[in-house]
């Protein structure tokens, strides 16, 4: 569809909604909908508002212009602030995250158990690492490699403790 198109032509937004955790082809097509359908909504907004002035304003061309311009960097903006408060919350909940891993290690289970129990226990106290977790535990179920998926994990997300945590838990995976 045209709004896959624009998508795939803007690596950023495609990152920023992997970030937000919107991998599925229909989040990613609603939000490139709201991405062309504002500008053209708040244009004809402006246009509407225009003819419907007593007085013509003297350059007619501005509000529209302007109105198309603030429609466009207005869901790129939204999503910016809605990853970055994402991270925050992943940040937070690496810090439960560690005391909860050290106990289940010290009762003798490997990474992968430890993670399959954070992901499978831990949904209301880590909700955001958790849908995450589940994601990086279904690929390791089709055959991929833990370390491997957590790392690429952590390069996504951009969130220096989950980064840090993840580089050591690959460390274990290979002692």
């Amino acid at each position: 569809s045209g709004a896959a198109k624009l998508g795939k032509s803007d690596p950023e937004t495609l990152v920023l909604l992997k970030q937000l955790g919107w991998r599925s082809s229909q989040r990613r097509t609603l939000f490139f909908c709201i991405q062309i359908g504002l500008p053209l909504l708040l244009t004809l907004i402006a246009l509407v508002a225009q003819t419907s002035m007593d007085e013509p304003p003297t350059l007619p061309w501005l509000a529209p212009f302007f109105a198309f311009g603030v429609g466009y960097l207005i869901p790129k903006r939204v999503l910016a602030a809605q990853v970055r408060q994402r991270q925050e919350r992943l940040a937070e909940e690496v810090s439960l995250m560690i005391p909860m891993l050290r106990m289940l290690f010290d009762v003798g289970m490997t990474v992968e158990q430890a993670l399959r129990v954070l992901c499978n226990e831990g949904g209301q106290i880590l909700p955001e690492l958790s849908k995450e977790l589940r994601l990086v535990l279904a690929r390791v179920d089709a055959g991929l490699e833990l370390g491997e998926e957590l790392r690429e994990l952590a390069y996504l997300l951009k969130v220096d403790d989950l980064s840090d945590c993840f580089t050591i838990l690959v460390q274990l995976i290979y002692q």
